[in-house]
């Protein structure tokens, strides 16, 4: 379960397929920074938007904090800034940087969201029984497809950018960790339906928006082109 092997196996895979100018593709893709501002804004602030959502609906439904909820800007921000460079970067210059760009030579983004999801769930399988238990591991493998769709919209629309999407992967994941263990029992199973829930509603619209265009909307070439 550490995300330095995903991207460890995503460089090893690029240079077995494409050799050092597939390392070096990957690479280009590890280092796109460069990205109009509002794609940042919109990877950062939608993960605390959902967060505070998912916050204020499952107290709405019934769901009862295990103690007061109090924000500390500090841990928060050194929260997300590890899951940004350990998590974020580790998983999603696999997942999307190197998986995404490959599959989508033969399908649409939409397939290739499902396809990468079911395998990034199936990744978290050390977790299931523990971390996430058995009443709540359906809401964790939607939110998981939920977000895949996500990620791999964001991905696409930023010409490939690693670094976004891990900005948005590990401020979810901060957001996770200021919030669910707040949460304990039948109202922490809520809390993941209602998140999940969500997610599913945004990839829901972007799945609806985006349904005649293969590449969600970016410049219908293949993907070769897009990096060049």
């Amino acid at each position: 379960m550490n995300p330095l092997g995903v991207i460890a196996a995503a460089f090893i895979s690029a240079a077995l397929l494409g050799g050092a100018a597939g390392a070096k593709e990957l690479l280009k893709r590890l280092l796109r920074f460069r990205v109009n501002l509002g794609w940042y804004a919109l990877a950062l602030g939608l993960p605390i938007m959902v967060g505070v959502a998912a916050l204020s609906i499952s107290l709405l439904a019934g769901a009862k904090l295990s103690e007061p909820f109090r924000l500390h800007p500090l841990a928060f921000l050194q929260s997300f800034v590890f899951m940004f460079f350990f998590v974020g970067v580790g998983e999603e210059t696999g997942w999307r940087g190197f998986a995404v760009p490959e599959l989508m030579k033969q399908y649409t983004w939409r397939v290739v969201a499902f396809q990468v999801g079911i395998v990034w769930a199936i990744w978290h399988a050390p977790f299931f029984g523990t971390e996430i238990t058995w009443p709540q591991l359906p809401a964790f493998l939607i939110s998981v497809l939920a977000a895949s769709v996500v990620t791999t919209f964001l991905f696409l629309r930023t010409h490939y950018s690693v670094p976004l999407v891990s900005a948005f992967h590990g401020m979810v994941d901060a957001c996770s960790i200021a919030v669910f263990p707040l949460f304990k029992g039948g109202s922490l199973t809520i809390l993941w339906w209602v998140d999940s829930l969500l997610w599913c509603a945004i990839a829901g619209f972007l799945l609806f928006r985006y349904r005649r265009e293969p590449y969600a909307g970016t410049a219908n070439v293949a993907p070769a082109a897009v990096l060049s």
